[in-house]
């Protein structure tokens, strides 16, 4: 497609032609299903359906929002934004799958008593953070896996610093 008649499919896509959009996105297929196969790099074969219809979505979202008052060729706004998508996809759902099974949101609270060292209680975030420094895990990755700032992760590790050492200096 040339670039003139691509901008003015873009611009009657934009007004509601439907035969301009089905054009266009019949061109970008190959582009949508390139992006769709990241998931393929990152063997996470079972993303694949939900990395197209996110590719999908995202070139809807291109044709929509493209401005064809600026000076920007619609392939290369559109394949940073479909390839965006997609990669947002692969880290939200890398996030959310690398859980320890011990902290799955239907796991009981331990009891008190291993909440406790020497009558010093910790919080439940307290004991979580302990037990994932203990695991050799790094405030970086223990801040992903709990879904907080490597910040958050810091003060509370502080935090268990001064209570031991408190019990300790006594």
């Amino acid at each position: 497609m040339v670039v003139g008649e691509e901008m003015g499919k873009v611009i009657a896509a934009q007004a509601g032609d439907s035969a301009a959009a089905a054009q266009l996105a019949k061109a970008y297929m190959p582009l949508i299903k390139h992006a769709a196969a990241l998931v393929n790099k990152c063997r996470r074969y079972e993303l694949y359906d939900d990395a197209f219809g996110t590719a999908q979505l995202a070139f809807w979202r291109c044709v929509i929002d493209f401005d064809a008052e600026r000076d920007v060729h619609f392939g290369a706004y559109a394949k940073l934004r479909i390839v965006g998508a997609v990669k947002d996809l692969l880290r939200y759902n890398k996030v959310r799958d690398e859980l320890p099974l011990e902290y799955a949101e239907n796991e009981s609270v331990p009891p008190p008593e291993e909440n406790c060292i020497d009558g010093l209680t910790f919080t439940d975030r307290e004991q979580q953070v302990m037990h994932l420094l203990n695991a050799g895990y790094k405030e970086k990755e223990i801040a992903r896996l709990l879904r907080r700032s490597q910040q958050s992760v810091s003060k509370t590790r502080l935090r268990l610093k001064a209570k031991i050492k408190a019990v300790l200096a006594n």
